[in-house]
């Protein structure tokens, strides 16, 4: 029912996805985590949404259109890259944890993260300012990625070098050297920040007790391989597809979209990092 419920939106969406006003979001979302964004949104119909990581201003697009009623919010410490903003948010430079989140109504609100910042770090933020539901954009495997997620979180593994990805791990001398020392000071002052979090497994016991739930949106498609060229597999384990590729045929707008890109630009549209909506109790 779920998968009916998600392909019914499909064609609606892609008109939508067909006029965003970003055309290469490379360093942003793609297709997939764009329609996860939309759909979840369009379902929950929230008074407010805070977007903490705006980058060209591609999802603040979606979520103007997903959700034309709602307040928005737009946090980022820098807004140097932005290309796009919307006439319906509000633009405030710095974190997250800098605002004063009594000033507004959060009773009907939903964050969306996607600000590369430990994922723990942010619930506990969250449960203390009253916020319920959000989005994580990201939602790195075991072994992957440069921040905490909720699968590291989940597993118990923590996250204890700043990049764990090896093909996003600085290649030059200078930039290993500098890395490393980075590492080194902040393991030296372990309990003094968040960036790395070593093994554990206080930190899933405590999940458990204040999230009550946890999704893992369905990509629409995807590539052979995920973005760090492994198989789904294991750690990398995706949801069902939300298509079949070789039955696009009941979706004309989605198909001739799809058939228009080149293999590059349609391998970047169909990436695919484990977009998570969570509910804390």
């Amino acid at each position: 029912m779920m998968m009916q419920e998600y392909q019914q939106s499909i064609e609606e969406f892609t008109q939508i996805y067909n006029l965003k006003p970003i055309k290469n979001n490379q360093g942003g979302m793609g297709f997939n985590h764009s329609f996860a964004l939309y759909k979840i949104l369009k379902d929950i119909k929230p008074s407010l949404v805070i977007e903490s990581g705006v980058w060209k201003g591609h999802s603040t697009y979606i979520i103007e259109n997903a959700a034309p009623e709602s307040k928005i919010v737009c946090l980022d410490i820098s807004y140097e890259n932005i290309e796009y903003r919307s006439e319906k948010a509000e633009y405030k430079t710095g974190d997250f944890n800098s605002v004063d989140w009594t000033k507004y109504n959060i009773d009907d609100s939903i964050c969306f993260f996607d600000d590369h910042q430990n994922a723990m770090e942010r619930l506990k933020e969250m449960k203390w300012w009253g916020f319920k539901k959000c989005i994580f954009e990201d939602n790195y495997p075991v072994n992957e990625g440069d921040f905490y997620s909720l699968k590291q979180i989940q597993n118990k593994v923590g996250h204890e070098n700043i990049q764990l990805s090896q093909d996003y791990k600085p290649k030059k001398i200078k930039q290993k050297i500098k890395r490393n020392i980075e590492e080194r000071v902040l393991n030296k002052y372990y309990f003094r920040q968040n960036m790395i979090r070593k093994p554990n497994t206080v930190d899933v016991a405590s999940f458990e007790k204040n999230i009550s739930k946890v999704l893992e949106f369905s990509p629409v498609l995807t590539n052979e391989k995920n973005i760090w060229n492994k198989k789904w597999e294991g750690y990398y384990k995706k949801p069902d597809e939300i298509l079949d590729k070789d039955n696009l045929g009941t979706f004309p707008i989605f198909k001739k979209f799809f058939d228009s890109l080149d293999s590059e630009t349609k391998k970047r549209e169909f990436e695919y990092g484990f977009i998570t909506y969570v509910e804390i109790k």
